[in-house]
């Protein structure tokens, strides 16, 4: 899926970006980084979990701070590689997604 079809589909939004909005997600993700870094080898999948969603607050701080909310995940990939014209890392957040 393209930008323009997650644009079309309402799947992101023009918006002015909020660095308090973005300041508030970042300290969340800090948290749940620590939080993943602090779980035992024996619980990957909590800590895939939580890595996986440190990344994606990450991503949602540089789309906010682009001027855009996007609102399903897939649409982070087309951002990446359309926007910040990052082609490899949309397709490594896309493996990473699946996961």
């Amino acid at each position: 899926m393209g930008w323009f079809t997650c644009r079309r589909k309402r799947m992101i939004k023009k918006i002015t970006p909020d660095k308090s909005m973005i300041k508030s997600i970042i300290e969340t993700a800090e948290i749940k980084f620590n939080d993943a870094n602090s779980l035992g080898r024996n619980n990957y999948y909590g800590k895939i979990s939580l890595l996986y969603d440190v990344l994606r607050e990450f991503l949602e701080c540089l789309s906010l701070l682009k001027g855009y909310k996007i609102y399903y995940h897939e649409c982070y990939i087309p951002f990446l590689k359309e926007i910040l014209h990052e082609s490899f890392l949309g397709d490594k957040f896309d493996k990473l997604r699946i996961l």
